[in-house]
C-alpha cells in the first residue's frame, strides 16, 4: 500500500491537520497511548504521530479502523470528506472531475505510451516527473500528496480492478537517476502481481493493429456506463458519448491485441531491471560497507558484496583481495538470490549462464 508520506514538519494541509487534532481529542478521551491505539489497529505508532500532527493524507481504511477501536460512531471516517476536498483542489480544474468518477468506478482500462501511469508510479518518479513538468517545489508536494491518495483506490477490500497496456519505451525512457527508475520498475513488478492489476506491454518491434498517440483511459462506472478519458498537456477530455465511447473501446482492443501476455510483460520489467544495474551504475567502493562471502578464500581470491544497496535493488559483487582497486559486478537482487539458490542446490545449471542472469 502507498506509505504515509511526510515532506517536512508542518500540516500537509490545513484540513489534514484539523482532521488530526480530532483523532487525538478522541484517542486523549479514552486514554489510550498512541502505541496502544497502533498495537489495536494495527500501524506503526509514527504513523498515529504523524496523522495527529496533520504530516500525512489518512486513508478510508485507516480512519475506519480508528473510529472502531476508538467508538467515534464513525466521526474520523465522515470527516474524511473536508481533507479528501482539499486533496481534490490540488487537481487542475479540468481533472477534478475525472477524478471523481475514478473514484467511484468498478474498473479501469488504459493506455500509455509516453510515461508509466500516476496510479503504478513511486513517490521518487512522481517527484522527478513533477519536477520535470516545471512545478516549483510547493506545486510539487500538493501534486504528489493528490496522486499518493488515487492509488488507495487500488487497495482494500473491493479495490479498483486496473488493467494497463503500456508501450515499451516507458521503461526506457528515464525518470529520475538510476535508482530512482530501478526502484520504480520494481514497483512496477510488483503491482502487477496484484491480484486486481493487469500490466501489459506492446514491444518496440511490434506491429500495431491501429495506434494511439495519446494516453486513453476507460472507466467501467456501476451503473454500466463507460466514461473516455484522454488528456493532453494541460487539459483533457471526458465523455459517455455514446456515439463516441465505442469507437475508442475498440481502438484500445486493437491496440491490447498487440500487447505481451503478462508474463512475457513482467518477464520484460525483469530484463529492463538488469539492463539499469548492470549497465548504468558506477560504484565508490570506499562508500559502501562490503563483507567476505563464507566461500570466500585461497589464492583464487575472496568474492565480497554489500547490504548497502539492497533498497535499490543491487547486490555488487567484488574481490575483496583487491580492495577498492576490484571491479564491481552489479547484480539485481533477484538474479543474486537465484544464483546463491543454484549453488546452494548444487545445480549445475548456473554454469551455463543465461538462467541465473536474467533476474
Amino acid at each position: 500500500m502507498p506509505r504515509l508520506k511526510v515532506e517536512k514538519d508542518e500540516p500537509v494541509s490545513y484540513a489534514a491537520a484539523v482532521w488530526g487534532r480530532e483523532l487525538l481529542r478522541w484517542r486523549s478521551e479514552t486514554g489510550m497511548t498512541q502505541t496502544r491505539l497502533a498495537a489495536d489497529v494495527p500501524c506503526n505508532q509514527s504513523v498515529v504521530s504523524q496523522l495527529e500532527r496533520g504530516l500525512a493524507i489518512p486513508t478510508h481504511r485507516i480512519a475506519r479502523r480508528f473510529d472502531d477501536v476508538l467508538g467515534t460512531g464513525g466521526v474520523l471516517e465522515r470527516s474524511l470528506e473536508y481533507v479528501q476536498a482539499e486533496v481534490d483542489a490540488f487537481h487542475p480544474n479540468w481533472f477534478q472531475r475525472y477524478v471523481r468518477l475514478e473514484a467511484k468506478a468498478l474498473t479501469l482500462h488504459g493506455w500509455h505510451a509516453f510515461e508509466l501511469p500516476g496510479l503504478l508510479q513511486t513517490e521518487a518518479y512522481m517527484r522527478e516527473q513533477f519536477t520535470l513538468w516545471g512545478h516549483p517545489p510547493k506545486r510539487v508536494n500538493e501534486l504528489v500528496e493528490a496522486r499518493l491518495a488515487r492509488q488507495e483506490l487500488l487497495f482494500g477490500e473491493d479495490p479498483l480492478r486496473l488493467t494497463f497496456a503500456l508501450d515499451e519505451s516507458v521503461l526506457r525512457r528515464q525518470v529520475g537517476d538510476v535508482p530512482v527508475m530501478i526502484n520504480q520498475l520494481r514497483y512496477l513488478l510488483k503491482m502487477s502481481e496484484r491480484p486486481n492489476v493487469t500490466v501489459q506491454f506492446v514491444p518496440l518491434g511490434q506491429r500495431l493493429l491501429t495506434t494511439l498517440n495519446s494516453t486513453v483511459t476507460l472507466l467501467g462506472m456501476p451503473d454500466g456506463q463507460t466514461w473516455f478519458y484522454t488528456e493532453g498537456l494541460d487539459l483533457g477530455r471526458i465523455t459517455n458519448d455514446r456515439s463516441q465511447v465505442p469507437g475508442h473501446v475498440a481502438r484500445y482492443d486493437l491496440v491490447r491485441a498487440s500487447a505481451l501476455s503478462v508474463q512475457e510483460s513482467r518477464d520484460m520489467i525483469r530484463r529492463a531491471i538488469g539492463e539499469l544495474v548492470n549497465m548504468n551504475l558506477t560504484f565508490d567502493l570506499s562508500e559502501i560497507n562490503v563483507f567476505k562471502s563464507s566461500y570466500s578464500g585461497g589464492d583464487a581470491g575472496c568474492v565480497g558484496t554489500s547490504r548497502d544497496l539492497l533498497p535499490a535493488g543491487i547486490a555488487p559483487v567484488v574481490d575483496t583481495t583487491l580492495g577498492d582497486r576490484s571491479p564491481v559486478l552489479p547484480f539485481s537482487t533477484a538474479a543474486f538470490a537465484s544464483f546463491v539458490a543454484a549453488v546452494k542446490a548444487g545445480d549445475p545449471a548456473f554454469a551455463y549462464g543465461e538462467r541465473y542472469v536474467t533476474p
